[in-house]
């Protein structure tokens, strides 16, 4: 049996390839391992232009467009992983639809990567040389797996991801409803935890009807979040000195970076471990159920890093040194953090912000909609009153 394991992020497929390799249920399996959701599954955002600042806040309709080949290159860096000796069958099909695509080996040890894998045989990366040769490649592949499985991205618990996935396969086998897409979620990224994963059997993905409609309004509000963020919260970022692509925050940068205003020194573990165990204000009742937190549990520390590249963040010195006699660092609000947050309205720090969107997206996008088309038209005039009083009052000051 060929069986593709997919991931939506690069830190899943290196976190999953031993565990994927060493479980039971998998030995007589053809394994190929790799992150081509993101290049398959994700259109891009098109966001309105021409807009005049009087247009804000903008609620209309979401629109898509196609990723560029600028935009997907990345995505299509190490696209996928083929076991040495568990390839299989999947060598031939490799072969047969990509047979330019170069590969390098990869041997145990020999790649240091962030999350620390020690892959227990060797690897072959598949490097697709241009976008055109990416994309008919995934197709190709998706299309000879006999079973697709997700990675242990917290697909069910990410109703985004559900429904984007969900489009991937209803346009990859139409007229297939019985195929099978299963997906493993581990308590934790811990080698323990996720051999524990892929011994016990997997979630059904597919038939989640209930997460595809939450996933439509995660959609919805992330739309009309980013599209007016770019326009009023980009503004305050570019005059504190942060520029390009890093003069955006994200919902949950914005949220984490409120969260950390009172200047303590903490370490990134702990500032994702916060993230993980939020509760909010505490005026949502959890009734026993386990807290959303401050984004998923694999965007934490992009979200960390995020606000670290903006400058909002920055590394101090503890003074204190680890085992291995290297100094301890952590984070703490910067100068520059501080003072765009004193650019911010005081009530852009919406402490229940996870939880609303729990709560929309139980409701259904018809349901949702006003109620959030409300929010992010609340949100963004209060702080474009804010930034107008601000831009009064420096004038007066000359």
């Amino acid at each position: 049996m060929k069986i593709l394991f997919l991931s939506a992020k690069p830190s899943v497929t290196f976190n999953g390839v031993d565990p994927i390799l060493a479980a039971d249920k998998f030995k007589h399996a053809d394994i190929l391992i790799g992150h081509c959701t993101t290049v398959l599954g994700r259109v891009q955002f098109d966001y309105p232009r021409g807009l005049k600042y009087r247009d804000y806040p903008y609620t209309g309709e979401v629109r898509y467009r196609q990723r560029t080949a600028d935009t997907l290159s990345a995505s299509f860096h190490h696209t996928l992983y083929l076991p040495e000796r568990r390839g299989g069958s999947w060598n031939h099909v490799i072969r047969a639809v990509a047979p330019s695509i170069p590969s390098r080996r990869l041997l145990r040890n020999s790649y240091k990567h962030a999350y620390g894998p020690s892959f227990s045989e060797p690897l072959h990366i598949l490097e697709p040389g241009n976008t055109e040769g990416a994309m008919a490649m995934a197709v190709s592949i998706m299309r000879h797996a006999d079973k697709i499985v997700l990675l242990p991205e917290g697909f069910e618990r990410n109703q985004t991801r559900q429904f984007h996935f969900a489009n991937i396969l209803s346009g990859l086998r139409p007229d297939d409803t019985t195929a099978s897409y299963h997906a493993y979620v581990p308590l934790s990224w811990a080698p323990v935890d996720l051999a524990r994963t892929f011994a016990a059997p997997p979630i059904r993905v597919a038939a989640d009807e209930a997460g595809m409609r939450a996933g439509m309004v995660r959609e919805r509000f992330d739309w009309l979040y980013n599209t007016n963020a770019l326009a009023i919260f980009s503004e305050v970022l570019r005059r504190h000195g942060t520029s390009g692509e890093h003069s955006f925050l994200s919902k949950y940068a914005l949220l984490t970076l409120w969260l950390l205003r009172d200047g303590q020194v903490q370490s990134e573990g702990e500032i994702i471990h916060m993230m993980s165990r939020y509760t909010g204000s505490g005026r949502y009742d959890l009734a026993g159920r386990r807290s959303p937190g401050v984004g998923s549990p694999t965007s934490r520390a992009a979200i960390v890093e995020q606000l670290k590249a903006a400058g909002l963040l920055e590394t101090r010195d503890t003074g204190g040194l680890s085992r291995s006699g290297d100094p301890i660092l952590a984070l703490s609000i910067s100068e520059r953090g501080t003072a765009v947050l004193d650019d911010l309205h005081p009530r852009t720090f919406d402490p229940d912000l996870p939880f609303r969107l729990a709560e929309w997206a139980d409701m259904g996008l018809e349901r949702a909609n006003p109620a959030m088309e409300r929010y992010i038209n609340t949100l963004f005039s209060r702080q474009i009153r804010f930034q107008a009083k601000g831009r009064r009052e420096d004038a007066r000051a000359f």
